[in-house]
């Protein structure tokens, strides 16, 4: 309707030049959109898929200001993420239809190997720190006198159907702003490092999910609680899921190793893979003189420096977090005091 009917298109600054298509082709587009989501959700030809949802969604989000959304800016960065990595790889079709093309003989594979189902640690490690992003600098965005302060605009948003929904009633009691205000923002603080911690999950994840399922039923901002709660996959051990599956058709095998699968060794309680230079030294006590000799040279033998690729990614990596780091706080610097009223670089 948006194509057909609009008089009037609000562009951000400086993308004047994005312009909206015709009614015909808009319907195009939306249609596209909606195949590639459908792709994107049941994992056939997943990265193209997750490439055209990312440029479709994005350009129909740069059309118009009006339609500006903090939730829509993680859509499209988490898109475009995920379009760089192999996130299909295990659990989607794209690996059915690899393994059965490997069990018919059929693959056009250069070796004779099963389809793999891992991905590198980056990919994981940034797909938890783009969906950090907006618990930490939500505590950010907070962190202001008419929030901690006043409650507000919570006193404005809590009544009616808001807190009826959670057995409020119409008139929640007067603690009951204050609660979500100081709640929310310690919540949004602390939640990220709590669940980087393996034995405190029991308490974390009830806790997360509480929180966004009070988001919403109170604010019923859209698709953003579902995206959080799916996110916390990721602060869960990889081969959880493979055990999970192997685990309806077996249930007393859900403990038992993975075929094929060697797990990376966990830090004893924050959830990041422990590197081997801080393992503890490995004895020699019980080795042959030789290869004694072979493995203390081994130890000393300088680091071989990085290839070209291995600095680009660096680079990328180092240039993503940075970007995610410090763009939210550019209303500090580029605009004057009270985002939350005048909404200029509000993260």
């Amino acid at each position: 309707d948006e194509f057909e009917h609009s008089a009037l298109v609000l562009p951000y600054p400086g993308l004047g030049w994005v312009e909206p298509v015709g009614p015909a082709s808009g319907k195009l587009l939306l249609r596209l959109n909606r195949a590639a989501a459908i792709c994107v959700s049941v994992g056939l030809s997943t990265r193209l898929a997750t490439l055209v949802l990312s440029a479709t969604f994005t350009y129909l989000f740069l059309l118009c200001e009006s339609n500006h959304n903090n939730h829509y800016i993680l859509i499209c960065h988490v898109t475009a993420l995920a379009s760089l990595t192999q996130w299909g790889r295990y659990a989607s079709l794209d690996h059915a239809i690899s393994l059965l093309r490997y069990c018919l003989g059929v693959s056009d594979r250069k070796t004779n190997s099963p389809p793999q189902t891992t991905i590198p640690y980056w990919q994981l490690m940034l797909f938890q720190f783009i969906f950090s992003v907006p618990y930490f600098f939500g505590s950010i965005a907070k962190l202001n006198e008419d929030w901690l302060l006043h409650a507000q605009p919570l006193k404005v948003w809590l009544h009616g159907a808001r807190t009826s929904n959670l057995g409020l009633g119409s008139d929640p009691p007067l603690w009951f702003p204050w609660f979500i205000a100081w709640g929310g923002f310690l919540f949004d603080l602390g939640i990220v490092p709590l669940l980087m911690m393996h034995h405190i999950r029991f308490l974390t994840y009830p806790a997360a999910l509480s929180f966004n399922c009070m988001n919403k039923l109170m604010f019923n901002i859209g698709v953003f609680p579902y995206a959080m709660i799916g996110s916390l996959a990721l602060f869960v051990e990889p081969c959880f899921f493979a055990r999970l599956l192997r685990f309806l058709y077996a249930p007393q095998t859900f403990y038992e190793p993975i075929v094929d699968y060697t797990p990376p060794q966990w830090h004893w309680w924050w959830f990041v893979p422990v590197s081997t230079s801080s393992l503890p030294p490995r004895s020699d006590e019980d080795l042959p003189l030789t290869t004694k000799v072979e493995a203390r040279s081994s130890r000393v033998r300088r680091a071989q420096p990085l290839r070209f690729r291995q600095l680009a990614l660096l680079g990328f990596v180092g240039f993503f977090i940075g970007f995610h780091c410090l763009w939210p706080l550019r209303h500090y610097v580029l605009y004057p005091y009270g985002v939350s009223w005048h909404e200029e670089g509000r993260p």
